[in-house]
């Protein structure tokens, strides 16, 4: 029934409602929303570069070294259309070695994560509370006063870092430490195996330990 209108009444007022209901309209994001929506598109940005950065890295660390080879010739080993020493050098010695890399960096970068939710600190890290270096004195302690092997200086290694994080725990829990305190607790912890870490070197009478202590994939 056309031109019909109700009138409601509530309490003596009368609301007409002849007028149509008009849709709601999309609001214009606030300015609070739009920072953050540029913060996301910014993070995204550096996640596809970085993510670019390491490919493009990849492919020059398997390309060159004491063996080079062409980006034709990977392509074909890559494939498979080709067998010989570049197949051995790609599939055996370089492309393990950067999986490794990307595997560990990416194990420290969600350490470093964790560390800095955990403190709501960004100084928060492996480095800075002493568990890095824990880590390179037990490896270090392995290979020149035990003369241990690979898997001597893997075990050493990580006993160094759990017994530099337990101290660290030890602290926070009986002293009752804030987050800049551990970091501070962190950070002397880092300075005591740095220095038993040169102590250790010192001793050493050969370059094994100072190229496994510079960090390459090769080690």
């Amino acid at each position: 029934m056309t031109g019909l209108s109700s009138t409601m009444k509530n309490n003596g007022a009368s609301f007409d409602t002849d007028e149509p209901q008009r849709s709601p309209m999309k609001r214009p994001p606030g300015r609070v929303t739009a920072a953050f929506l540029g913060h996301v598109r910014r993070k995204k940005i550096l996640l596809l570069g970085g993510m670019a950065l390491a490919l493009g890295l990849a492919v020059i660390a398997i390309t060159q070294g004491a063996y080079d080879i062409s980006l034709d010739h990977l392509l074909q080993v890559l494939s498979g259309a080709v067998a010989g020493p570049a197949d051995i050098v790609v599939w055996k010695i370089r492309l393990p070695r950067i999986v490794a890399a990307l595997v560990a960096g990416w194990g420290l970068s969600l350490a470093g994560l964790t560390f800095q939710s955990l403190l709501k600190n960004p100084l928060g890290s492996p480095m800075t509370l002493g568990i890095s270096h824990g880590a390179a004195f037990g490896a270090s302690a392995a290979i020149v006063l035990l003369g241990s092997g690979l898997v001597g200086v893997t075990v050493c290694a990580f006993a160094g870092a759990m017994g530099s994080t337990l101290v660290i725990m030890l602290l926070a829990c009986v002293r009752r430490l804030s987050a800049e305190a551990i970091i501070l607790a962190g950070v002397a912890l880092t300075s005591l195996f740095m220095a038993g870490t040169v102590l250790v070197q010192y001793l050493s009478s050969d370059t094994q330990l100072a190229w496994w202590c510079s960090g390459p994939s090769a080690t």
